[in-house]
């Protein structure tokens, strides 16, 4: 249950004051579209968020308040695991107010000023939960005009979600950017037709803000920065994108490739829906995947130990046992004799003795002496029949020039009844994989182009997935897509310095 004081407080007098259903509880924030509060709903007995709009925002533009609670009666009718759910909307003494799902989490925002620029598959994942979100919203008719790191709230069982939908349209306010280089507000994602003012924007907007978004979280810093708001909005309208691996070189070039597209400038350019985004993004994390997996096989083989081995139990009665004096062998109760390796020997009580058993790695002096005869006789062998050998080579050959004739082996008739060496069958071969990596390169040795190859049923070669063209400096040339050595898709084209000069189109061969 909250904490819900019983009087109004002196600080603020929304505190403590009930709205519809709703008693409010506690201050929560502050943001460009109002103040944010942390409430209870009396009947349901479960927490809310309540936003109030500005008084001055809603007696300003009272179509604007038409708009609000039409598309807050929209939005309470969206139910998506991604996105903040909405509960109710209306007016009471002249303030506006929009009741949501209260979550306990920290915006991207204010993990990415902790943590600085997040690692690629994870900056991926929250692009595809976005998407997924952004998706569900605009097939109701909902378009959110105002996607950033502050509206994406990172719950506290790690459940990512969207904020604020459809309350960003008339926000013509300064966004808080107060000095130079302070990165606050809708200015840094903003995209170019919402900066010229155009009436019709889409849903394709979303796309392009998303993208804006996607940047500053791999990198740490939006695309376009300014010292102030009109400076930062008209670089979206004048000046190229950056490429987000200048900035944080350990980016791959798949999400150089995602980002442009996201941001081109002309919405015909960028992907035209959230679906196929998140289809873009998915494959982007596929490829992400396997190049973490391909890093973690080129690495070192981990130690294992070998579990130690259990000595076999010693039975009670070996240490009082009596045992045969040459050979070690355990007497049997009541026999005072052995038949061992050394004839039959008959034991006196004189003799009898506690002895403990030779460990299996001790060799009795007998039987090494025995072995070491064994040898000396091999080795003696061994020297007679290459003496005997060579004798016979300098007699048969030794005297005769090199046009004699000579004797021929043997018949296999003759060796056949010597024992034959066994063929051991080679292993089967490993079959080729149907999918590698391919490059090529200058005649200086560096890079000239990298990406996947895949194998035909005729056994050729092909390119097929994502290439990348270099200069002979290292540059980046171009890259995209193939499909069986046919290009399909956008190809950006770079000069040698890394100046972005155009794109060129390929449809896939029929």
């Amino acid at each position: 249950m909250w904490d819900i004081p019983l009087a109004v407080s002196t600080e603020d007098p929304l505190i403590g004051m009930r709205v519809g259903n709703y008693r409010i509880a506690g201050f929560i924030g502050r943001g460009g579209m109002g103040m944010v509060y942390r409430a209870f709903h009396e009947t349901l007995e479960r927490p809310a968020a309540i936003k109030f709009l500005p008084p001055e925002m809603a007696s300003a533009d009272p179509e604007y308040v038409e708009r609000f609670l039409r598309e807050a009666r929209a939005a309470a009718s969206l139910s998506h695991p991604n996105i903040i759910g909405v509960f109710d909307a209306g007016e009471q003494d002249g303030l506006y107010y929009l009741a949501m799902e209260y979550v306990d989490g920290s915006d991207l925002k204010r993990i990415l000023n902790e943590r600085g620029a997040l690692p690629e598959d994870e900056v991926l994942n929250h692009g595809r939960a976005m998407s997924l979100a952004l998706a569900c919203a605009h097939e109701r008719g909902l378009v959110h005009r105002d996607i950033k790191p502050e509206n994406m709230i990172m719950t506290s069982g790690g459940v990512l979600k969207l904020a604020d939908l459809g309350l960003a349209k008339q926000m013509n306010e300064n966004s808080g950017l107060t000095q130079a280089g302070t990165v606050v507000g809708t200015p840094y994602y903003i995209s170019p037709e919402q900066v010229r003012g155009d009436e019709d924007v889409d849903l394709r907007t979303d796309i392009y803000s998303l993208g804006a978004t996607l940047f500053h979280l791999a990198t740490g810093r939006p695309p376009f920065i300014g010292g102030s708001s009109h400076e930062v909005m008209s670089r979206h309208l004048t000046e190229m994108r950056p490429s987000p691996r200048e900035v944080n070189p350990s980016l791959s070039p798949g999400f150089d490739a995602l980002f442009f597209k996201m941001m081109a400038r002309e919405r015909d350019k960028r992907y035209q829906n959230m679906s196929e985004t998140a289809a873009a993004i998915d494959r982007c994390l596929q490829r992400c995947a396997m190049r973490n997996v391909q890093v973690q096989t080129d690495g070192p083989s981990p130690v294992v130990e070998s579990p130690p081995v259990a000595s076999a139990p010693v039975p009670p009665d070996a240490k009082t046992a009596r045992h045969c004096p040459q050979c070690g062998a355990v007497l049997t109760e009541g026999r005072s004799d052995c038949d061992c390796c050394c004839g039959r020997l008959q034991l006196k009580k004189s003799s009898q003795f506690v002895r403990p058993p030779a460990p299996a790695s001790v060799v009795a002096p007998e039987v090494v002496q025995k072995s070491s005869s064994f040898a000396w006789l091999a080795w003696s062998v061994l020297l007679l029949a290459l003496g005997l050998g060579g004798w016979w080579l300098i007699r048969n050959h030794g005297g005769r020039d090199a046009t004699a004739p000579r004797h021929l082996p043997p018949s296999t008739s003759q060796t056949s009844s010597s024992p034959q060496p066994k063929v051991q069958p080679m292993p089967p071969p490993i079959p080729e994989p149907d999918v590698k990596n391919g490059e090529e390169r200058f005649a200086n040795g560096n890079l000239q182009s990298c990406g996947s190859l895949k194998r035909l049923p005729d056994g050729r070669w092909v390119k097929n997935g994502l290439w990348t063209n270099f200069w002979a400096n290292g540059q980046i040339n171009t890259f995209g897509e193939y499909r069986d050595d046919e290009k399909v898709g956008p190809w950006p084209f770079y000069l040698d310095n890394g100046v972005p000069m155009s794109t060129n189109w390929h449809k896939a061969a029929r």
